[in-house]
């Protein structure tokens, strides 16, 4: 029996919500314009993009008829490990510093990955952080703390 592909009319609706939640809640600040960018330009428009190819996935998978591919279950560890080393971060970024509050992130996500190897994860932690710190805050020249608070 034939019916809608499942997993492509769900990543489409997903991807829709995520976008229009976007879109609008960049409204609340100044959107500028191409030459003049407010700090809403850039999410508004991703958040557009975002919908826009939302919309076209979820179309996609009603209109072409396909073998069923349901939608597997969430894995809610993973999910957790992940959002929550991102959660994590933000939270640490401030007292801890990039290098320390990259280093957990990394740590704290790696669990979430299907086969965890120590040897891999410990040479993540160290190489990870201070690429990130060179890229972020000597190319890009953004204001991040680099160094745990207490040490300053």
């Amino acid at each position: 029996m034939h019916r809608f592909n499942d997993k492509n009319l769900a990543a489409g609706l997903l991807y829709l919500a995520v976008g229009l939640a976007f879109a609008l809640g960049a409204r609340s600040y100044k959107l500028g314009s191409a030459s003049n960018m407010g700090p809403g330009y850039l999410p508004f428009w991703i958040g557009v993009i975002l919908a826009c190819l939302g919309a076209a996935i979820a179309v996609a998978a009603l209109w072409r008829r396909r073998p069923a591919d349901p939608v597997e279950r969430w894995d809610l560890r993973r999910l957790v490990l992940i959002v929550g080393s991102a959660a994590l971060f933000g939270l640490l970024l401030r007292p801890l510093g990039l290098l320390v509050s990259t280093a957990v992130l990394v740590f704290m996500a790696s669990f979430a990955g299907e086969d965890f190897h120590t040897r891999t994860t410990i040479a993540s932690v160290i190489l990870f952080p201070p690429f990130i710190a060179i890229f972020f805050v000597v190319i890009l020249g953004m204001s991040f703390p680099i160094w745990p608070s207490f040490l300053d």
